[in-house]
């Protein structure tokens, strides 16, 4: 699990969420937040589970899979410094509907759910934020799905290239094709 940081927060340091959130909502965020490690394969959330946390990626990237009851899963979302991992939260849904965890290693701001929903009753931007991220975050889990029918792995691969801030020689190593296609077979040539 995610191990807490004990150097001093600077929220809007590297989460983009963040660094929208205006000064006076943030400074009602801050107090809540804890610096956390991500390590690799580190589990955010499990599917069909409470929300306990919410995190805020400031490096690195966490993947959200969709598992089958044959034991497949495939990744429907990638969530870098862009986004939130819990942003169901926002929405009234406390519970995850999907596996999220670590796939590039990093860190996040990390705040408890209930903590986060009572901070966003007096923060109407940063509530705006959660819900339009919500939407961005659907678009790219449509995408994803689009893309998943209409282009090879080879091409699949690429959106892990190009987002993100995670090195490239890591992110190749850390990359799990068999998420993008549990067809593909699990050797890079």
């Amino acid at each position: 699990m995610a191990q807490r940081d004990k150097r001093p927060l600077i929220a809007k340091e590297a989460n983009q969420l963040l660094a929208a959130v205006p000064a006076a909502e943030l400074a009602k965020l801050e107090p809540h937040l804890e610096r956390v490690e991500l390590r690799f394969r580190d589990q955010l959330q499990e599917a069909e589970k409470s929300i306990e946390h919410v995190y805020f990626i400031r490096s690195g990237v966490a993947s959200g899979v969709k598992e089958f009851h044959n034991g497949d899963a495939i990744e429907v979302a990638t969530i870098g410094n862009e986004g939130v991992v819990g942003h169901s939260v926002a929405l009234g849904v406390p519970v995850s509907g999907n596996r999220f965890f670590v796939q590039v290693a990093g860190e996040a701001m990390r705040i408890k759910a209930a903590t986060l929903l009572r901070v966003m009753q007096q923060s109407p931007k940063l509530r705006q934020l959660l819900l339009r991220y919500s939407q961005a975050l659907f678009q790219q889990v449509a995408q994803s799905a689009a893309c998943n029918r209409a282009h090879n792995v080879d091409e699949r691969c690429a959106r892990w290239l190009l987002m993100g801030d995670a090195p490239q020689h890591r992110l190749m190593q850390e990359c799990n094709l068999p998420l993008l296609s549990p067809a593909y077979p699990p050797t890079i040539e």
